[in-house]
């Protein structure tokens, strides 16, 4: 597949008066077989087949064929390999020039990887390879359709990673990019199948959410509204979308709503799933909170 600010003054004085654990809390989560009884939390999603088909049109549908396409066996083989930290299995089957035929799903991969690795190890080496696949992402879908959703991608996961090495002023600047970034894809959208727009659907309510729960001018009608849509992923058919979504809702619940109850359960569903994670048998059990 070949497919794939306000004035200094303002800036300074908004970061002077930041809360860098506040920082910490809220911009770390932008930019990272289900039980019906786990979805009951925050509406009714009781249709685990339910699909988002309201966001914010940032994402076209490429065709009718594509509606209820799901990634192939070894898209999901090399995402499950991942999130069950079966780290070498997965870099070793993303490595094959078959794979790297799924253009989208490689590159997304390869970064989730890396991003995965670090996150657990905390190494420098890890760390250095984290820097090498952001590096690389960065380069990839240069002047395509494309191209502006990659560095949306990769913006988040630059500003994820300077927040991880405690490097909160860069984080902070790198925000500021996230989220024009973010306005110019909703502004040109772009046609792809549906199971990758939905995937990047969680992204984009991901920062949605955090930009409206990081500012003292927040909407929380458009904040619930980003947690309504994203239980709607959570509950859909695709496996890499609706662990995407139940993974960031655990954060959201535990970190900024402060209901770790209701985190703990969509833990819960990513330990039944992945159950060689223990990094989600922890949240799962209300541990690791400062993860």
């Amino acid at each position: 597949m070949k497919n794939i600010l306000i004035s200094i003054f303002l800036l300074f004085a908004h970061f002077l008066s930041f809360n860098v654990l506040a920082f910490n809390d809220k911009f770390l989560l932008c930019c990272h077989p289900d039980d019906r009884r786990d979805l009951s939390v925050g509406g009714d999603f009781s249709s685990h087949t339910r699909r988002n088909d309201s966001i914010d049109e940032a994402f076209v549908v490429h065709n009718k064929s594509s509606l209820n396409a799901q990634p192939d066996s070894q898209v999901i083989q090399v995402f499950t390999l991942i999130y069950n930290t079966r780290f070498n299995e997965a870099e070793k089957m993303l490595g094959s020039d078959d794979f790297q035929n799924h253009s989208f799903y490689y590159q997304v991969l390869k970064l989730d990887l890396f991003w995965w690795k670090y996150s657990i190890s905390k190494t420098e080496s890890d760390e250095e390879k984290l820097s090498t696949t952001l590096n690389w992402f960065s380069k990839q879908n240069k002047n395509s359709a494309y191209d502006e959703i990659n560095r949306l991608i990769w913006l988040s996961y630059k500003m994820r990673f300077e927040v991880k090495r405690k490097n909160y002023a860069k984080a902070f600047f790198l925000k500021g990019e996230v989220e024009d970034q973010l306005e110019v894809v909703q502004k040109t959208p772009v046609l792809l199948p549906d199971n990758q727009r939905k995937l990047l659907s969680v992204f984009v309510l991901l920062l949605q959410y955090s930009n409206e729960a990081g500012s003292v001018f927040g909407d929380e009608a458009e904040k619930q509204a980003c947690l309504k849509k994203l239980h709607q992923l959570a509950a859909d058919s695709d496996w890499i979308v609706s662990s995407e979504a139940h993974y960031f809702l655990g954060r959201i619940y535990t970190k900024i709503e402060k209901e770790p109850q209701k985190g703990k359960i969509h833990f819960q569903t990513l330990n039944r799933r992945f159950p060689q994670n223990t990094l989600f048998a922890n949240l799962a059990a209300g541990k690791a909170t400062d993860f």
